[in-house]
């Protein structure tokens, strides 16, 4: 991932759900930073839910990609 200056949100869900969206963004070519609630963890609690960051730059191919993976899982 270039910098993290121009990172975009672009999902929140549990983290299985994150890791099949993460692997289908990177697929396409798509750089993915993963992040949860560390601050969780010194309360010890895992933390169960996590964020998907992309390089803005990214957004107009992955966009069609969310969109899908979204659509499928509310199914």
């Amino acid at each position: 991932m270039e910098s993290k200056d121009n990172l975009i949100k672009v999902f929140f869900g549990v983290e299985a759900t994150a890791l099949l969206l993460k692997g289908l963004l990177e697929e396409a070519g798509i750089s993915v930073l993963m992040k949860n609630d560390s601050a969780s963890a010194f309360l010890g609690v895992l933390p169960q839910e996590f964020d998907l960051y992309i390089q803005e730059m990214d957004f107009v191919d992955a966009e069609p990609i969310i969109t899908d993976f979204v659509r499928n899982c509310e199914k």
